[in-house]
C-alpha cells in the first residue's frame, strides 16, 4: 500500500485493486480448490477515500454573463459557441475540441461524441459510454449555425472549435487564458472551465431528465457518477409526503 501511495496511485484505484486480489484469494479458498487457505488482504488497512468536493456550476445568467465578456479579438466568436455549446450539452474540453462538423446534426439536433483530444493526441473516448449522442438545445443550433458562416473551416472534416487561422486543435493554455478573463469580466470568482459540464448536469437534473438518462448524455461510465446531480432533481413524491406530514401545523 505505501509503495503504491509513494508512487501516487490514488486511494480509490487502490482500494479497488486491493479488493480485485481479495476476490481472486477468495475464489482460491473456495473448498472445492483449497488453493489458499487465508486470504491475506482480510488484514490490509485501506487508505480512506475523501469525500467528493461539492459540485461547482454557473447558472444560464453566469453563463451569458461569461459570454458578455469573451475576449475580443479572432476567438471571440468561436469562445461565444464554444461556452454555450459546453454548458448546454455537458460535453468534456477534450470531446469539444475533437468535434468535427461531421459529428453535429443541426437538422437533427444531435451531436456525435467519437473522440477526444488529450495531451496534444486524438484518442477514443473516456470509456465505453463516452461514445454517445447527445441531444442540443434551440441555443445551441443558433450559436452553432451562426459560427459555421464565420469560421474559415466549415467542411465536414474540419474541427468546429479550430484554430480560427490555422484550422488546428485549439491550444488549451490560450484557452484557459481567455476563460480566466472572461470569468474575471464577468464579475464571478474563479470558475474551472470543466464546471461548465456541471452547469450542464445540474440544469439537466433540475429539469427532471432522468438520472439514467443523463448518465447516457454525459458519458458517466457509472451511475455513483451520475448521482451526485441528484439533489438537484425536483422530486414531487418527497414534496408531497413533507406537506402530508405538516399540513394543517
Amino acid at each position: 500500500i505505501a509503495s503504491m501511495q509513494k508512487a501516487g496511485v490514488g486511494a480509490k484505484s487502490i482500494r479497488n485493486y486491493v479488493g480485485t486480489l481479495g476476490a481472486m484469494f477468495r475464489w482460491a479458498m473456495h473448498p472445492r480448490r483449497r488453493w489458499a487457505t487465508a486470504n491475506p488482504v482480510d488484514a490490509v488497512e485501506l487508505p480512506g477515500v475523501a469525500r467528493p468536493s461539492p459540485i461547482r456550476f454557473l447558472t444560464t445568467e453566469e453563463v451569458n454573463a461569461v459570454i458578455a465578456n469573451v475576449v475580443p479579438g479572432e476567438h471571440a466568436a468561436l469562445d461565444r459557441a464554444l461556452y454555450v455549446t459546453a454548458a448546454q450539452t455537458g460535453l468534456r474540453q477534450g470531446e469539444l475540441i475533437a468535434l468535427s462538423w461531421a459529428d453535429v446534426d443541426l437538422d437533427a439536433r444531435r451531436i456525435r461524441v467519437t473522440r477526444s483530444h488529450v495531451l496534444g493526441e486524438f484518442d477514443t473516448p473516456k470509456s465505453a459510454l463516452s461514445s454517445r449522442s447527445v441531444p442540443i438545445s434551440s441555443r445551441v443550433v443558433e450559436e452553432l449555425t451562426t459560427w459555421a458562416k464565420l469560421t474559415r473551416w466549415p467542411e465536414p472534416k474540419h474541427l468546429v472549435f479550430a484554430e480560427p487561422v490555422t484550422g488546428e486543435p485549439l491550444r488549451r493554455g490560450a484557452l484557459m487564458r481567455r476563460w480566466r478573463r472572461a470569468i474575471t469580466g464577468a464579475g464571478l470568482p474563479p470558475h474551472r472551465f470543466h464546471d461548465l459540464r456541471h452547469s450542464f448536469g445540474t440544469a439537466a437534473a433540475g429539469a427532471g431528465v432522468a438520472l439514467r438518462t443523463l448518465q447516457q448524455w454525459m458519458g458517466h461510465a457509472t451511475i455513483s457518477t451520475t448521482m451526485r446531480y441528484a439533489d438537484y432533481s425536483p422530486n414531487t413524491e418527497e414534496v408531497a409526503m413533507i406537506d402530508r406530514a405538516f399540513n394543517g401545523s
